[in-house]
């Protein structure tokens, strides 16, 4: 990846895919993710990614998800790091989640153009 913004796109659809090794391949703490984590990521639907700003090394994004068909956002302000090979990995992260409130007839936030009911909400 040559840019944060593109490592961070790259991790988000790491994580739409389970692919748990990747991600722990493009930290600056490559550590196995623990099986508790790993399940309860298992669980979630990931419907959109939106960056917020990419400046520098950091990148804030809003990723939308559902959890047990509970619409979630997760806020996060990243920032990136290159190693000796010119590589960015990701170093942190503050992260705010927060349950979104949508009513059955509000737009999807997978962004669809469809109301929630008839999208992901189903």
């Amino acid at each position: 990846m040559t840019t944060p913004e593109e490592l961070m796109r790259s991790r988000y659809a790491a994580f739409e895919r389970k692919d748990f090794a990747y991600l722990a391949l493009t930290e600056t703490n490559p550590e196995p993710m623990d099986e508790a984590t790993q399940a309860w990521l298992r669980g979630l639907i990931w419907c959109r990614l939106e960056i917020v700003s990419a400046q520098g090394h950091q990148v804030e994004f809003k990723a939308y998800h559902l959890e047990q068909g509970v619409p979630y956002c997760l806020h996060e302000r990243s920032e990136f790091v290159q190693n000796a090979q010119g590589q960015w990995l990701y170093d942190k992260g503050e992260v705010n989640r927060y349950k979104m409130n949508l009513g059955r007839n509000d737009s999807c936030l997978c962004d669809s153009g469809k109301k929630f009911k008839k999208c992901c909400g189903l």
